[in-house]
């Protein structure tokens, strides 16, 4: 029962850690981008609209640009097209969560298959 406490809580952990991730991604500057794209002011908005995100380590101009484009236009931005940058280092979180997840099951809840049979 507390392999199975320990499954529930460090799937939680994960939750938490990609939330965190998802928040804390770059904004852009609105109507900098190019097209319909330049409307959109975050990177998750961005992605969700089929649109490339175009962002600068230095926090520089971050832009939405048309999803055809492979390239900013600007040596300085990497175009992201399936997943938003993030500074803040949440990855820790996740890691941890998924460490303690793979410990928890191994633990207790892995053998239950091979019991039942």
């Amino acid at each position: 029962l507390a392999s199975l406490g320990g499954v529930i809580i460090s799937l939680i952990i994960i939750a938490v850690g990609f939330q965190l991730a998802d928040d804390n991604t770059p904004n852009g500057v609105a109507n900098i981008g190019i097209g319909e794209c330049g409307a959109y002011t975050s990177c998750k908005t961005c992605l969700e609209n089929s649109c490339n995100f175009c962002y600068s380590d230095d926090g520089g101009n971050n832009f939405c640009s048309p999803g055809n484009t492979t390239s900013c236009g600007l040596p300085d931005l990497d175009v992201y097209d399936d997943y938003c940058p993030t500074k803040t280092g949440y990855s820790w979180t996740i890691i941890s969560g998924l460490a303690l997840y793979l410990i928890f099951f191994a633990s207790g809840m892995a053998p239950v298959p091979w019991t039942v049979n």
